[in-house]
């Protein structure tokens, strides 16, 4: 009994200190922005390109602050005047060439003033790019965001006739080569033909005396149904507010049965918001959604202190499971899915968004049934501990972002 004991003492230790360095990594990642998202529309003109973007207003922030240290207080709502610095990022790290010949930007256009897109939280910005011909066959090159330690995906969608094609950047691919010949024409966008594979491809025609650019890195993917799906995983493990609150949903479950009960109820709803979001049948700004999303993980962890069984668990769960997906529809939007892609994307993303949840649940939870069956005494306290750590993190998660500190 005593030797029993003991080993309790030791699994409670090495428990509680797992659990304290594990939220206070959560508590300390807060204080940054986990990932981020930016866009970049390119449409063809006849001998040129019309390019806006539309930059993750954090990142702007962020990049404000590192080129001029002095500005500390600049913030989203403060950028005005800070278009020409971005403009010079943007000349610095992002390039379009067409036929091997490099596109000029137009410089004749007055420095813009930056200002914060409301219903996004982006920061636009639109440049022209001239080429000396017709465009057809485009090189884009792109280093926006990859020096920073934050994840950084630059959504790229070219725009050419009745064709579109969306391309993922990030900190591994930073080029896309696509011949717009090819792009504008029936279903060009479900097929891969207009995506240039290789420089080997790409080279100009017979007499062509420009070689085409060097290879500056791998080249981005398309914006395909897996690559939604590894969105979703990616969404789910960058953003510590789910896994915190998929976490104290699962603390509370007593059997494999209940817990499927808990996870279906709360997949049905956010699939449902998703979904709704997706279409922007149903829009809600992320100051409203983010605060209840902290304010659903302190209920939860709450809940599971006070009760030992917690009740309606599955209507809780259904209803923070809507206000969920309202975060996650979001994210659909920075990705940038319309038209004819929808329906494949939106399901792959909420197939990620699923393996990212089960990925967390089934081993969490296995261990948390190891526990009960060997009725370890130090569980409950670990339970407690552990709910009121998540709940002190979704407080300060509350009051980051009802304040305006959220990043």
């Amino acid at each position: 009994m005593e030797r029993r004991i003991a080993n309790d003492s030791v699994a409670l230790r090495l428990i509680l200190l797992g659990v304290v360095t594990g939220a206070l990594l959560w508590c300390s990642l807060a204080l940054g922005h986990p990932f981020a998202i930016s866009q970049v529309s390119i449409r063809s003109q006849e001998q040129g390109l019309a390019v806006g973007f539309q930059f993750d207003a954090t990142s702007v922030v962020d990049l404000v602050q590192r080129v001029r240290p002095q500005l500390k207080d600049v913030d989203k709502t403060s950028l005005e005047p800070y278009g020409e610095l971005l403009v010079s990022y943007v000349d610095a790290r992002f390039r379009v060439s067409n036929e091997g010949r490099a596109c000029l930007r137009d410089r004749g256009a007055p420095a813009p003033k930056l200002w914060l897109e409301p219903r996004g939280g982006k920061v636009p910005l639109s440049l022209a790019y001239r080429c000396d011909r017709p465009v057809g066959r485009l090189r884009i090159e792109s280093e926006l965001w990859r020096d920073e330690d934050t994840p950084h995906t630059v959504i790229a969608t070219v725009r050419h006739g009745r064709g579109a094609e969306r391309f993922f950047f990030n900190k591994k691919n930073s080029r896309l080569e696509i011949d717009l010949a090819q792009l504008d024409q029936p279903r060009a966008t479900s097929g891969p033909s207009s995506v240039v594979p290789s420089a080997a491809s790409s080279r100009p025609p017979s007499g062509a005396s420009k070689p085409p650019l060097p290879e500056p890195g791998a080249i981005a993917p398309k914006a395909s149904f897996f690559e939604f799906v590894n969105q979703g995983v990616v969404h789910i493990f960058g953003g510590l507010d789910h896994v915190l609150f998929v976490i104290v949903l699962l603390l509370a479950a007593r059997s494999w049965r209940q817990l499927a009960w808990i996870v279906t109820s709360f997949t049905v709803a956010h699939s449902i918001t998703i979904g709704l979001t997706a279409l922007e049948l149903v829009r809600v700004a992320p100051i409203v959604v983010e605060p209840i999303i902290a304010a659903s993980i302190v209920y939860v962890a709450v809940e599971n202190v006070v009760r030992e069984e917690p009740r309606h668990r599955l209507g809780v769960t259904f209803g923070f499971g809507l206000v969920h997906g309202l975060g996650f529809g979001s994210v659909l939007l920075d990705l940038g899915i319309v038209g004819g892609d929808l329906a494949p994307m939106l399901f792959g993303f909420n197939v990620g968004v699923e393996i990212g949840q089960l990925a967390i649940v089934l081993p969490l939870f296995a261990g948390v049934r190891f526990a009960r069956k060997r009725e370890w005494r130090v569980f409950p306290a670990v339970r407690v501990v552990t709910c009121l750590i998540v709940a002190l993190a979704g407080c300060f998660w509350v009051v980051q972002r009802l304040t305006g500190m959220a990043t």
